[in-house]
């Protein structure tokens, strides 16, 4: 009998596969390969309680909300139909201003900081 992380782990890969089909039936083959790893790598983030407290601390830490806008904007983009070049080009974009948000949180919210 499998354990609920089995399971938990075979349902992303499932939704993973299936946005990597979407993303293939509208654009190419790197684009759904993309699409799988992003996805994988996204939902990965809420298996257990510690890693959703963790993904919830990517908003005052800048270089890791950066990563995970450029795959969600990414991925977005890519499965309504744009190529992986465009699609990287205003992930990127979406990553710079996910940063600066990260940034703004970060000077005025930082929590566990003494002031």
């Amino acid at each position: 009998m499998a354990n609920n992380k089995t399971l938990g782990y075979t349902l992303i890969a499932l939704i993973a596969a299936t946005t990597g089909y979407l993303a293939y039936q509208k654009t190419d083959t790197a684009s759904a390969v993309f699409v799988i790893f992003a996805t994988a790598w996204i939902l990965y983030r809420f298996t257990d309680y510690s890693k959703i407290w963790d993904f919830i601390g990517y908003f005052i830490n800048p270089p890791m909300l950066a990563i995970t806008a450029l795959l969600a904007g990414t991925t977005y983009l890519i499965l309504k139909g744009q190529t992986i070049n465009i699609s990287i080009k205003y992930g990127l974009g979406t990553a710079l201003l996910a940063t600066a948000l990260a940034m703004l949180l970060y000077k005025y919210w930082n929590i566990g900081e003494p002031h």
